[in-house]
């Protein structure tokens, strides 16, 4: 077998070397991107292999009643201000890798982490399932349900309008402030405590993503401060 001589040898381990750091560089270039692109997509194309499947009739009374409490009344200062016209995603998000984990975001107080471990199961029961949702919020504004075509069609028009500070938003947007998301809702067996994820979404670097915990007491669901704070997403 034909040997090299020492000064090639050293050549040819330098450009391998070489070869090997640009082929981890691409790697790395690869995933950043990936990274970035599913932070960009959370939202608008959110868990699309998932399954889509209807409110069961056991969670929705209490799922809406939860859905109607947290519609918020104002949107956070945006370039543009509207009546307010509520858009709310028509399925419900999958809480995958990208959205913070309620075993970790959400912090009962001691005594009441054995009535939280319920919820959490039925979390990972239905955490990778999208639930269709319809017009059944009980709300004193108007409001509207979009699919997925909508809600890109409605994110590109407010953030060109955002960009240019001008109002050219198409007409069945004229009045909306923003999007609401929402996750399944998740109960204990008795449909006493809830958990739900919300995202607040009015344009580039306005919004808000968080978990809710929710207590229901003399019939009616009030929320907890069990939850970390809320953040941009």
């Amino acid at each position: 077998m034909e040997t090299l001589p020492p000064t090639s040898k050293a050549r040819w381990t330098r450009r391998n070397c070489w070869a090997i750091l640009f082929l981890l560089v691409c790697l790395l270039n690869l995933s950043v991107g990936a990274t970035r692109a599913n932070a960009q997509e959370i939202f608008f194309k959110n868990g699309d292999a998932w399954p889509v499947v209807p409110m069961s009739p056991e969670r929705a009374d209490d799922a809406y009643a939860i859905y109607s409490l947290l519609i918020p009344q104002q949107f956070p200062n945006t370039v543009f201000q509207h009546s307010p016209l509520w858009l709310i995603a028509n399925i419900t998000l999958v809480i995958d890798n990208n959205l913070d984990d309620p075993r970790t975001a959400i912090t009962p107080p001691l005594p009441m982490r054995a009535a939280m471990a319920p919820v959490l199961q039925d979390f990972v029961q239905h955490q990778y399932e999208h639930v269709q949702l319809d017009k059944n919020f009980n709300l004193a504004q108007p409001y509207r349900l979009l699919n997925r075509m909508q809600l890109g069609s409605f994110q590109r028009a407010l953030l060109t309008s955002q960009a240019q500070q001008v109002n050219r938003m198409p007409a069945p947007y004229q009045d909306a402030m923003g999007l609401i998301y929402f996750s399944d809702v998740y109960f204990n067996f008795e449909h006493t405590l809830a958990m739900v994820f919300v995202a607040d979404w009015c344009g580039a670097k306005c919004g808000l993503i968080r978990w809710v915990v929710l207590k229901k007491e003399n019939g009616a669901w009030n929320t907890l401060p069990w939850a970390v704070q809320s953040r941009q997403p």
